[in-house]
């Protein structure tokens, strides 16, 4: 890790990473790599350097002579506030923390907050990046709590499902005195990370969600379609694949009139043993038999579980 040693606030949210992953900091006071960095570098295999310093401070001529002793990765933005993040977010195979709010799990993730202008209490708040409740360190205004800080923590806030006691908790640790951080900012970072019900957050909705309710949408309309079209188009279908089509496009959603398509759509009709029949490919027949063992059985299944689950928790709550 390559840090400079003229502007410490830049150097700190690095050295937070490299304390918990156990990689060593080298400051440079001059922008060209010490002569005794060199000779250590020149004893040993190829390494890979972070340099957490945005131009201004080390010059890509500084990184070009660094990349004779290995790969160079420069993680760093000229807007502190951003480099902080950049280092929270980031992840390089089994190094750095990875806290990506676009990319992430609902977790007990934990940081420490401080004001740049006083990065003496970062330093001194170093410990919080390796014991107990770990985690890194950003950056914020003293007076409120940092915008890209602010939207970072209320797309990480976590969601509880049936009770907020089941948690996640993520927590903040303010490093300095209400003069450096204030208690403004202090509560606006506890209100963004609060924990959230999940079923009555009126926030939004993700990509996988909105995927989700169209899945379900599509194929509890096309359920609907299929119950009232199956005896009106297909008057020589029998009772029972009236029921476990509806059930199956419920379960599949559109895979289920997918298959429902190709299954009766311009397909003859046979007589056989006083029977009707539809003439299918073994394929579509495959498909059919499938669909009739899934599309109630499944059904069923989700339902049972969905009730078993409901009154469940209803019964636990009344205890």
């Amino acid at each position: 890790m390559i840090v400079s040693a003229e502007e410490p606030a830049y150097a700190l949210p690095a050295a937070y990473a490299a304390a918990y992953f156990r990689v060593p900091v080298v400051p440079v006071e001059e922008g060209s790599v010490p002569q005794s960095l060199q000779t250590l570098l020149e004893n040993g295999e190829e390494k890979t350097f972070f340099v957490a310093a945005p131009e201004s401070l080390l010059s890509d001529r500084f990184l070009e002579e660094l990349e004779a002793f290995g790969e160079v990765n420069r993680v760093a933005d000229e807007n502190i506030y951003l480099h902080a993040l950049v280092w929270a977010r980031s992840r390089w195979g089994d190094f750095g923390w990875g806290i990506d709010e676009d990319f992430h799990f609902d977790a007990y993730y934990n940081f420490a907050l401080a004001n740049p202008e006083t990065p003496e209490f970062a330093a001194a708040g170093l410990p919080i990046a390796y014991q107990s409740n770990y985690g890194p360190l950003l950056y914020t205004e003293s007076e409120d709590l940092n915008d890209e800080v602010d939207q970072y923590f209320w797309r990480l806030s976590p969601d509880y499902f049936a009770f907020p006691s089941d948690g996640p908790f993520m927590n903040v640790r303010v490093v300095g005195g209400p003069e450096s951080v204030s208690y403004n900012t202090q509560a606006r970072a506890d209100l963004a990370l609060e924990v959230h019900s999940f079923k009555d957050q009126m926030t939004g909705v993700s990509g996988l969600a909105f995927l989700g309710w169209s899945w379900f949408f599509i194929g509890f309309f096309g359920a609907i379609w299929a119950l009232f079209i199956m005896p009106k188009r297909l008057p020589y279908s029998s009772f029972y694949p009236r029921i476990y089509w509806p059930m199956a496009m419920l379960v599949f959603g559109p895979v289920g009139i997918l298959a429902f398509l190709l299954a009766y759509h311009e397909r003859p009709v046979m007589y056989m043993d006083n029977m009707v029949k539809f003439r299918r490919p073994p394929w579509a027949r495959a498909l059919s038999g499938t669909i009739m063992s899934t599309g109630i059985g499944m059904a069923l299944m989700i339902a049972s579980m969905y009730l078993f689950e409901f009154f469940w928790h209803a019964a636990f709550t009344e205890f």
